[in-house]
């Protein structure tokens, strides 16, 4: 992929949006490939992209080591919670990725999980996007203990997922604790 080949040596470039370009799972590796080396692309959006489960671990893995990527968007990429999984294995070392954007990637509870544990030590992220994943009352209990140690995210999305009650009184009660949030987006929702 061309563009993939040219992120390993620019320097320049600070900004690339290659959204609903059908890149596939080999397209996100090659980006990703790219990403180990290049330290000053800052926004990177790949959403519609069918990266899938392998694009994302991919592109999890050059997180673990690049530095310099602060905005990532890879909604609706049905990465799924293995996917996910792997990115969030990538947020507790990574400390520049500011906006993660994971919406509509059918990553469930389990996903949802994964995420909260990386919360709990990750000090970079300001905003998480995690509408549309079928994340359930278990999922929304991980986010809200997570937010009770996590002090930098202040802008969290959760729209249309079945968290339910117990799952968004748990996310309002740590709220409440800790005040760090100051967008909470809960459209949408299939209340218990």
């Amino acid at each position: 992929m061309a563009i993939a080949k040219a992120l390993e040596t620019n320097r320049t470039l600070q900004t690339l949006i290659l959204e609903d370009n059908q890149l596939g799972t080999e397209g996100a590796v090659a980006i990703a490939k790219a990403l180990q080396t290049n330290r000053t692309l800052q926004t990177l959006l790949l959403n519609n992209n069918s990266i899938e489960r392998e694009g994302a671990v991919a592109i999890a893995k050059a997180l673990e080591t690049n530095q310099g990527l602060k905005h990532l968007d890879l909604d609706n990429n049905n990465i799924g919670s293995e996917g996910v999984a792997a990115m969030a294995k990538a947020l507790e070392t990574n400390q520049s990725l500011q906006e993660l954007d994971l919406n509509t990637n059918n990553i469930g509870s389990e996903g949802a999980m994964a995420i909260a544990k990386a919360l709990e030590t990750n000090q970079s992220l300001h905003e998480l996007h995690l509408a549309g994943n079928n994340i359930e009352s278990k999922g929304g209990v991980a986010i809200a203990k997570a937010l009770e140690t996590n002090r930098t995210l202040h802008t969290l999305f959760l729209s249309n997922n079945n968290i339910g009650s117990e799952g968004i009184s748990a996310i309002v009660k740590a709220q409440e604790m800790k005040r760090t949030l100051r967008w909470l987006y809960l459209a949408e929702h299939h209340w218990e």
